[in-house]
């Protein structure tokens, strides 16, 4: 007997040899041409048009991207780096707000054709990259080719990732795709450390930082020092594995200081530069019940043939990746490569404590001792970078099936057992009314949570029993899929060709998921016409506008906005405006509701406010009497405290026009002259960020200029004697520069401090990167020969 079982055993593994050949032994090129082919099934019919943009149009991409990117790039397509944005807020930085991405080497796109067909290209080939960086990582952990193809396909058509896509989050998509790569690196410096690898995993965090997502590069560097605690074990090179992580890190910030330096100067008066409140903090948390879109994506709705009516938003809380995929990881966890799993679910399995944030009582702790945790909302995002380890396990479960001779009897009953149950479960919610026991109290419970972002479908006839049905149906339809991948694991008994069927399965799953939820919508579509009219209205570029809905489509069309949508906005303006709509200024964020216009907006030059009717008519409102850009105030205050700002300017006795409000004494006391002088000042715009303002007083004046203030604007003398003036907070959002009696001709100018510092550290970086790079080359020529 023990004769004739090894005779069949030696069989089997003659059978299994040459598929696990054919299986095992594709090229790296074949591998990478593989995922692209599917990255261009995906995205081929929009790659070429310049009208259609991908992700909804009520998303971000729409509401902000596409014309942030369009001002940027044709700004610097003059030769300008717009360092400033004037548009939204009074004006904000720009290239230190990170989203704008300018410095980010792969944004050249942006020089070669439209924003639209720019930013779709973008999408793609980050998806790709994210795809290819992944399947090179599980190759170095020794994967075979198919487990590795389908790891990176999981990794870019899973929930986590490509709903993204239909939420419009540009920055977030690029961030994403340099994680994988960051890791690679990591193992591979714990494995056999190499100076290349060190270059390589400095260039990855590089372009993350670079790409426009500070968030993302917080979260990855969290999961590469769990990565790293999980490799040290393990390895004999945990010294070089560990010192070369620091390096990594130190290097990129060092390649992207000039990013850096603006940023962290932008930061620093921005929303971001205090704690945000633990509630805020905590929002956007996962919720634990969405694990169930593991393997059923629209058990709470699916944005596109039924509401989602989940917590939060779903493109933030999917996490599918197939149902087939789930099993795999399942498998690999168990029967996988020890080394494989072992890191990855140790680390999948803190970054989803992680993910939890507001759920559990770690994120308090966070919150309240480790740095970062209180400068962003949405822990959810760790479920990203939990994913990617959840994808590696199933690769190794693949694996172990391609090196197996045949699958577990364990592994084909257990899913026979899972779909029954799934069956079972979905038979009984399509055929009661209300769903199974329970469901109820489920709906209810998270409808009280008061997260549900959509609380009015509740309310919506029927729902219950829709909702039920609905999920009832997407556990059906994953109980086929069951059903399928048992009857691929079973015929794996007679012929390793199933290991196919079981990877064209998974993706099936993922990628039909994927491409249903890929939207698209007209790039005109962000040039409203009631904001195209005023475009054409005369003095417009004097005055600003306060649009009540879509802020931030007023840089589309160029006007000067009074708000806009982004945490980058000055906490000083922020809190100003909160005051003005009487709301708590120490409770402010960029989410704020204009309920009045207010007196002082005049100080702001606001002259249009466009808003709608009750019927839902779009309105445009005149108001009578802006200031002008620039004024000679000749009475001053100074008050130092922000709460005794705002009770002088509340004051009816107030006039922005003839009394300025400033926080210290200026260098020069004004006077009043005997007749106006105000046609004696004279603005010229240079570019955004740069202007100069001609004045001639025959008397001492304060200079009130009616844009935003930022710490980092410098005045300058015009006649290149590098003579310069005071610039005071006035009003506690704008400018004040105090001049002396005769002839000024003052450049104004946006420098973030540090920026100049920044842009040479970057540079010799580079250089000295560069250089080593050709140097690791010329060394590993040499040892090839």
């Amino acid at each position: 007997m023990k004769r004739q079982a090894s005779k069949a055993n030696a069989s089997r593994k003659i059978v299994a040899a040459p598929a696990i050949r054919i299986i095992g032994s594709w090229p790296t090129s074949v591998c990478a041409a593989a995922l692209a082919a599917l990255v261009v099934l995906m995205f081929g019919d929009v790659l070429f048009q310049n009208s259609i943009v991908l992700s909804r149009g009520d998303t971000d991409i729409a509401q902000q991207f596409l014309a942030w990117r369009d001002f940027g790039f044709s700004e610097l397509k003059r030769g300008h780096l717009p360092l400033w944005n004037p548009y939204l807020f009074s004006g904000m930085p720009f290239v230190g707000g990170f989203q704008s991405a300018m410095l980010y080497p792969l944004n050249v796109v942006h020089l070669l054709m439209p924003a639209g067909a720019a930013i779709n290209w973008a999408i793609a080939w980050h998806i790709y990259l994210l795809g290819l960086f992944t399947f090179l990582w599980a190759r170095r952990l020794g994967l075979h080719s198919l487990p590795c193809v389908l790891a990176g396909c999981l990794s870019m058509f899973g929930g986590a990732t490509f709903l993204h896509v239909f939420a419009g989050h540009l920055p977030n998509i690029l961030s994403m795709a340099w994680a994988p790569l960051v890791f690679l690196c990591i193992e591979t410096l714990f494995d056999r450390p190499k100076p290349a690898w060190l270059l390589v995993g400095t260039g990855a965090v590089a372009m993350q930082i670079l790409a426009g997502h500070p968030q993302y590069v917080f979260y990855t560097g969290i999961a590469a020092a769990i990565y790293a605690a999980c490799l040290v074990p393990g390895s004999r090179h945990r010294v070089y594995g560990v010192a070369g992580v620091v390096a990594m890190y130190i290097g990129a910030s060092a390649l992207s200081a000039a990013q850096l330096t603006a940023g962290i100067a932008a930061a620093a008066e921005s929303l971001r530069s205090q704690p945000v409140a633990y509630r805020f903090a905590a929002a956007l948390s996962f919720p634990p019940e969405n694990l169930a879109t593991l393997m059923v994506p629209g058990f709470f709705g699916d944005m596109v043939s039924a509401p989602y009516w989940g917590r939060w938003y779903l493109w933030e809380t999917s996490v599918f990746i197939s149902t087939t995929a789930v099993v795999l990881a399942a498998y690999g966890a168990v029967a996988g490569k020890r080394t494989v799993r072992n890191s990855a679910l140790v680390a999948s399995a803190v970054l989803f404590v992680l993910a939890l944030g507001g759920n559990t009582p770690l994120f308090k702790v966070l919150y309240a001792v480790v740095p970062g945790f209180d400068a962003f909302r949405g822990t959810t995002k760790f479920m990203f970078l939990a994913m990617l380890f959840v994808a590696m396990l199933s690769g190794a479960g693949l694996d172990a099936i391609v090196r197996n001779v045949k699958a577990s009897k364990g592994l084909t009953l257990g899913v026979v057992g899972l779909a029954v149950a799934m069956g079972f479960g979905g038979m009984l919610m399509l055929s009661s009314p209300d769903g199974v026991p329970g469901w109820s109290s489920l709906v209810t419970a998270i409808k009280n949570t008061s997260e549900s972002l959509t609380p009015n479908v509740y309310n919506g006839a029927g729902f219950l029993q829709r909702s039920a049905h609905d999920a009832g149906a997407a556990l059906i339809a994953a109980t086929l899929t069951l059903g399928l991948l048992a009857g691929a694991l079973f015929s794996l008994r007679w012929t390793r060709l199933s290991v196919y069927a079981i990877v064209a399965l998974s993706l099936f799953e993922v990628f039909a998921y994927a491409r249903l939820s890929r939207p698209t919508f007209e790039a005109a579509a962000i040039h409203k016409p009631e904001i195209d009219r005023l475009a054409a209205f005369p003095g417009i570029d004097d005055v600003r506008v306060l649009t009540l809905t879509d802020p931030n489509t007023l840089l589309a069309s160029r006007l000067h906005g009074l708000w806009g949508y982004d945490p980058g906005v000055s906490l000083r303006y922020a809190q100003f405006m909160a005051f003005t709509q009487g709301t708590d200024p120490d409770a402010v964020t960029q989410d704020l509701t204009f309920s009045r216009p207010h007196r002082l907006y005049d100080m702001l030059r606001l002259k249009y406010i466009v808003g709608q009717t009750p019927e839902g008519n779009t309105r445009t409102v005149e108001r009578p009497s802006p200031m002008p850009r620039a004024t000679l105030i000749y009475d001053y205050r100074v008050i130092s405290r922000r709460d005794d700002i705002f009770a002088a300017l509340g004051s009816e006795q107030f006039d922005p026009r003839s009394t300025v409000v400033l926080e210290s004494t200026p260098a020069v006391s004004p006077s009043r002259p005997e007749h106006d002088e105000s046609r004696a000042l004279r603005v010229v715009d240079e570019s955004p960020g740069r202007y100069v303002v001609d004045a001639d007083v025959t008397s001492p004046a304060i200079l009130l200029l009616t844009d935003g203030y930022s710490r980092d604007w410098r005045a300058r003398a015009n006649d290149g004697s590098g003579r310069s003036y005071q610039v005071l907070p006035a009003n506690y959002v704008v400018m004040a520069i105090p001049i002396a009696a005769g002839h000024h001709s003052i450049r104004m100018e946006y420098i973030p401090r540090g920026w100049s510092v920044g842009v040479f550290i970057s540079v010799l970086s580079l250089i000295v990167f560069l250089g080593a790079t050709v140097w690791c080359w010329r060394m590993e020529f040499r040892e090839s020969d």
